[in-house]
């Protein structure tokens, strides 16, 4: 002997609290209900199974709709002519499918060209598209939209680079001593030393390539604060005799480092 299950149908706002058990079917939203003689709990909701049309010969109509179960992202596809569709509105009887096989320059409304042409690009003129060859006008109008490198951490020229009549700037690294100190040349190619109260050991750690490199160096308060530079430093001409610089008095060491040593020459103390 077969049993019969009874469901309760009706809109889903006048469904009651279901006794322990007790299904229902909502038949406006098409929602699926098991109550526990508290409250009413969802088992299944029709629409969220997705269907999908998989052998169709044409494409889907504004009625290939919520009626015939589709719903968003349902999709559609055409094998008689190769195409396929996702549905992104299911409305009765006003169904939206788009097309997504492949997207042409032809389906863009606001674009003015449909056949691509090698090693052009598409550029907007501010009202549409056009596709053109690049010139040199166009490249120097990305300029404008560069606003900083900080994320390229190694850029690189392609050739000679002409700043015009603009300098090159850069953050000055600035260190008070403590009597044993490392120099990293790869932050900055200028730097602001401070003797500390006592004689001064450098290291340096080389830049990543060859370059100019300016030591500033200024006594303390007490001056005469002797100073050892790494064998690296290759002096052409006389040493400063780094003792004889009075208290708070600065002296200008040019480096040029060639990828090995670093050639240096010094101005007199400051008088």
């Amino acid at each position: 002997m077969s049993n019969i299950i009874k469901f309760i149908r009706g809109a889903e706002a006048d469904i009651p609290v279901l006794n322990q058990g007790e299904p229902a079917f909502t038949t406006d939203t098409h929602k699926v209900f098991i109550g526990d003689g508290a409250a009413n709990h969802e088992l299944l909701k029709v629409s969220d199974s997705i269907q999908c049309m998989n052998n169709a010969s044409v494409a889907p109509a504004v009625t290939n709709d919520i009626t015939e179960g589709y719903v968003i992202n349902s999709i559609w596809t055409d094998t008689t002519h190769d195409k396929s569709y996702i549905c992104v509105d299911n409305t009765e009887d006003n169904a939206v499918w788009i097309e997504i096989t492949a997207i042409q320059l032809s389906d863009l409304t606001d674009v003015g060209v449909t056949t691509p042409t090698a090693k052009n690009a598409l550029m907007a003129d501010g009202d549409s598209w056009e596709s053109r060859a690049l010139v040199e006008a166009d490249i120097s109008d990305l300029g404008a939209y560069i606003e900083s490198l900080i994320e390229d951490t190694s850029p690189e020229l392609g050739g000679e680079l002409d700043c015009g009549a603009h300098s090159v700037g850069f953050t000055i690294q600035t260190l008070t001593g403590d009597g044993t100190d490392n120099i990293d040349w790869r932050l900055g190619n200028y730097m602001a030393f401070t003797c500390p109260a006592g004689a001064e050991t450098f290291t340096f750690t080389a830049p990543s390539n060859p370059c100019g490199l300016i030591l500033q160096i200024k006594q303390d308060g007490t001056g005469g604060r002797d100073l050892t530079f790494p064998a690296a430093v290759k002096w052409l001409g006389t040493e400063p005799t780094w003792t004889d610089g009075g208290a708070g008095k600065t002296i200008i060491m040019s480096m040029r480092y060639d990828g090995t040593n670093y050639w240096a020459q010094a101005t007199p103390w400051e008088v």
